[in-house]
């Protein structure tokens, strides 16, 4: 491992965190792009969220060792707070994940040293608490954690475990106080699967789903989830959702799971060589039994996800359009029925270059539905946003939000009322500086609010992920860390 020495550089890391922070905000005016973090150093891998009282921006910071930090805009995204940091100087943070929910923020993080940390918020974002080591395991590997916080004081997290003798376990941690103490940590797959995949969590009121990839006979992978109808308190046993006889697989990060009281839709990729198809089963009975799985798109699709309101569903994905040399599209789907059937897709990037489809987010709020991605069509690398008004059944034009002459990627959008802020990183050459931009667009009205409005991101305001970065990936950060743990090589097969 890197990071020898850490003692004697620590106040020296320190010194330089405290001169890359303190930065002069940018002087209000009219909405453009925002620069956030105005670093010397390497900032990535950016995520929004919208409290109560604030917009909060999660990004890491990369002065040597990867840091994560945050700050906070109480006026609409005009200016914006010192970077806050939330991690400890003594490792790299690797991935990341957090939620909102009123004035609290959760997140929780993966390090270098294979532990899973956890801190939250009151009040916003204005201070944290302590930093908490949910998986206090240092004899395995511990990744990919992904919060819930529906609300109510419950937090729950999830993470995959490695052992030494290499059996890999899906684990959860609940906290029924907002994250101030947690319950002993509970293996959700042992009973059934010895080589679980990266676990994923959607809630839905009472109602908690966890899936993850595991093996089965014959060297394939299929879907399990458990289901706890009582927050968490008692749950049921595991049950498999997809098919024997596939290769199922997802991307927790892509928030393949979604609920909306006892309907639950999980999209996974399913492979059949040479090409890849995406594909979702659903269940009407809070995940006790599953239908048959329906094809979302037969041939060369990959990254899916799902989203779901209280009326209507959506299913996002990557499409190979050519594959010498390889391009690809952004693919959309839309149900009016809760998954039950699904309307034509539609192409949402529609170029002719490379789209980088998993490095995707999107947002709604009533009828407008928001997706921005980091797209290699233009030329170079930009961020790519389309909106519609009528709830997916048509889009407006295509608008490159970027716009800059080097490398822009790792988006994250968050619905405000009738706004959708955008956030990205912008590096002039990969290996040099880069920084943390932010942009606001408009829908259906011109004006500049004041402030941010008083609603979070619940119903009538949905983010998917809410929020989540899209850990994008710097090789030359990783190349003398911990392989195994890297987003890098994030070993999803």
């Amino acid at each position: 491992m890197r990071m020898n020495g850490r003692t004697i550089a620590a106040v020296s890391l320190t010194t330089l965190i405290l001169l890359v922070f303190l930065r002069v905000p940018p002087a209000r005016g009219a909405f453009g792009t925002v620069n956030i973090s105005h670093s010397s150093a390497y900032s990535y891998n950016p995520s929004i969220g919208v409290t109560s009282s604030a917009l909060v921006v999660l990004w890491l910071e990369c002065p040597g060792t990867c840091l994560l930090v945050a700050s906070r805009s109480t006026d609409g995204g005009h200016t914006w707070s010192p970077a806050v940091l939330l991690s400890a100087v003594s490792y790299d943070v690797l991935t990341y994940h957090w939620q909102v929910a009123g004035q609290k923020l959760v997140v929780a993080w993966q390090s270098d040293t294979s532990e899973i940390y956890f801190r939250r918020s009151t009040d916003s974002g204005a201070t944290w608490g302590p930093i908490a080591n949910l998986s206090n395991s240092p004899s395995a590997t511990s990744r990919w954690p992904h919060v819930a916080a529906p609300g109510g004081g419950n937090v729950y997290v999830v993470w995959r475990e490695t052992v030494p003798a290499g059996t890999q376990e899906a684990y959860l941690r609940r906290s029924t106080n907002s994250g101030a103490s947690f319950d002993p940590a509970l293996n959700l797959s042992g009973a059934v699967d010895k080589n679980a995949g990266d676990p994923s969590i959607a809630v839905s009121g009472s109602n908690i789903y966890v899936g993850w990839p595991g093996q089965v006979p014959g060297g394939n992978r299929a879907i399990f989830l458990r289901r706890s109808d009582d927050g968490g308190a008692i749950w049921s046993p595991a049950v498999r959702a997809t098919p024997y006889s596939s290769y199922a697989w997802f991307n927790p990060d892509l928030r393949p799971l979604a609920a909306a009281g006892q309907i639950a839709l999980i999209a996974y990729d399913f492979w059949v060589e040479p090409r890849n198809e995406v594909d979702l089963v659903r269940s009407l009975d809070g995940g006790t039994t599953f239908s048959a799985p329906q094809v979302i798109s037969p041939a060369g699709a990959f990254d899916s996800r799902v989203m779901m309101s209280s009326t209507r569903a959506f299913y996002l994905w990557g499409e190979y359009t050519q594959l010498t040399p390889v391009t690809s599209d952004l693919m959309f789907r839309r149900s009016v029925d809760l998954g039950a059937t699904w309307l034509p897709a539609k192409n949402v990037s529609n170029n002719q270059g490379y789209t980088y489809a998993w490095i995707a987010a999107w947002a709604f709020n009533g009828p407008n539905l928001h997706i921005v991605w980091q797209d290699g069509g233009p030329g170079n690398v930009e961020i790519l946003y389309r909106r519609s008004t009528d709830a997916g059944a048509s889009f407006g034009p295509l608008t490159n939000l970027s716009q800059t002459p080097g490398f822009s990627g790792g988006p994250g959008v968050v619905v405000v009322g009738g706004y959708a802020y955008v956030v990205w990183f912008d590096a002039v050459t990969i290996g040099g500086n880069a920084d943390i931009f932010l942009t606001r667009t408009a829908s259906g009205s011109a004006a500049l609010p004041p402030s941010v409005p008083g609603e979070s991101s619940g119903p009538g305001g949905v983010s998917d992920p809410n929020p989540s970065p899209n850990n994008w990936c710097r090789q030359d950060l990783y190349v003398s860390g911990n392989a195994a743990s890297s987003p890098c090589t994030p070993e999803r097969k």
